[in-house]
């Protein structure tokens, strides 16, 4: 019973990230920006200033055994968009 409750709040984990995408007014266009990881550096917006998610390495941290939430947090979610430059 323990590793079914496990699993479904491990999966609940991975699907609920905590650094959310933000709209901003880029170039007269609103403009929909993705929070962005280790595995996914080109997709990050010059126009945009970013910030370390703390929530996203919290959850790393804290399920660090499992090997699968840190590398989708960091790898993924880890700087979220915060202003424009």
């Amino acid at each position: 019973m323990k590793k079914i409750i496990f699993i479904a709040l491990l999966s609940l984990m991975m699907l609920a990230s905590c650094s959310k995408s933000k709209e901003f007014d880029i170039n007269g266009k609103k403009t929909s920006v993705q929070p962005y990881g280790i595995f996914n550096m080109k997709s990050a917006n010059d126009s945009v200033n970013y910030e370390l998610s703390i929530p996203d390495v919290v959850l790393s941290v804290v399920f660090s055994e499992t090997l699968v939430v840190p590398l989708v947090s960091c790898g993924f979610y880890l700087w979220e968009p915060i202003s424009k430059k």
